[in-house]
């Protein structure tokens, strides 16, 4: 869209979905901080850093109108990336002026800015307009060509925090924990698009009480990223699953239960090594991403049930279950799927054929050990 489209937009709405100036929000919920009126910053910020054909404009060339409320905007979308205790951007904007003039570049400010690609935009577009406002052309130079060089290497990640960042707030007001979800979503979705990543990564943030709500915000932001004017990613079949199948959450969440549930059976049978759900969970995860091979079914085997082959048996047998009943749109590809089936079973196989005596080796082999525990 170009800047004079932008610019007329102003006066009715800004991108497909959003609303329009001086219209309060709706963000405002039971957990959710109570923010002044603010323009759509997944719509109309996410367009000002993405486009190509802009980025060699400084953001006061791109949007000229209203200024001083750009200012006030930049604060409030400050505080909805920040939570509770937002930092204040007048502050980073006067510490990223003085990075940038002792030669500093991107990674200085990302440095100011914890890490976060988005941060560091409103930081730029804040300090450049209050360097115009004093007079300080130099300053704003040095700003406008990190603003480029941030826009060409973290333009997707930029996207990304400014469209989700509604959803996230939805769910927490902790600043810490508001960065640490986007960088869970820039990791998982923004450069892996890979929803075992994403399970796994929520998985070690929140733990089993807090991975169904943690998916539930995760299908909100990356709706929301998917419908913006100027999403970070094309979506995939693995994520548009998660957004379209509003039971993803909990059938994904059920993988937790399910390793729960395993290991307290498997714990009434067999002696248990350090092995625990949320750990089972993320092993279990990482046999969707790519193929499975036997090695690693030998060392979940002796980190879950030791060394004993007749208890591997029967945890293999336990196991099995499980990874079939894995969602679809979980596997990084179907292959994978069939891949870790087949692998379990020869292995099954294997292991039987070495726990039963010779005679008796023909008759038993196919049933993966099955009949030593009836």
């Amino acid at each position: 869209m170009s800047s004079h489209s932008i610019q007329d937009s102003h006066s009715t709405q800004i991108g497909r979905g959003a609303i329009p100036l001086n219209v309060p929000n709706q963000i405002s919920q039971t957990n959710a901080p109570s923010l002044p009126s603010f323009t759509d910053a997944s719509e109309e910020l996410a367009m000002q850093f993405s486009s190509k054909a802009e980025q060699g404009k400084s953001l006061k060339e791109r949007i000229s109108s209203n200024s001083n409320r750009r200012v006030e905007e930049a604060k409030k979308w400050m505080q909805l990336l920040d939570g509770s205790r937002p930092q204040a951007i007048d502050a980073l904007s006067k510490r990223a002026q003085q990075e940038l003039a002792r030669g500093g570049g991107t990674k200085a400010l990302l440095d100011i800015c914890n890490g976060d690609p988005a941060r560091a935009a409103l930081v730029l577009q804040h300090g450049q307009k209050l360097a115009s406002q004093e007079g300080r052309p130099d300053d704003k130079q040095r700003m406008v060509e990190c603003e480029k060089n941030l826009i060409r290497e973290y333009g997707p990640q930029i996207n990304g925090g400014l469209n989700t960042a509604k959803a996230l707030i939805k769910y927490t007001q902790d600043p810490s924990l508001l960065q640490q979800l986007r960088n869970v979503y820039y990791k998982s979705i923004i450069k892996k698009r890979s929803l075992s990543n994403l399970c796994a990564s929520l998985v070690d943030l929140l733990g089993e009480d807090g991975l169904m709500a943690g998916l539930r915000t995760m299908q909100r932001a990356l709706a929301d990223d998917l419908k913006s004017a100027q999403p970070s990613i094309n979506s995939t079949p693995q994520l548009q699953a998660l957004v379209s199948d509003l039971g993803m959450s909990q059938k994904l969440a059920g993988v937790v239960t399910e390793s729960r549930h395993l290991l307290e059976r498997m714990r009434k049978k067999v002696m248990l090594q350090q092995m625990t759900p949320l750990e089972l969970t993320r092993r279990i995860i990482a046999m969707t991403t790519s193929q499975l091979y036997i090695g690693e079914l030998r060392r979940l085997n002796e980190d879950t049930v030791g060394q004993k082959r007749p208890d591997r048996l029967l945890f293999m047998n336990a196991l099995l279950p499980v990874i079939k009943r894995l969602p679809i749109a979980l596997w990084a590809d179907t292959k994978h799927r069939s891949s870790a089936i087949t692998s379990m079973l020869r292995y099954m196989d294997d292991e039987t054929a070495k726990e039963i005596p010779s005679p008796v080796k023909n008759a038993s082999l196919g049933h993966h050990g099955s009949a030593l525990w009836k």
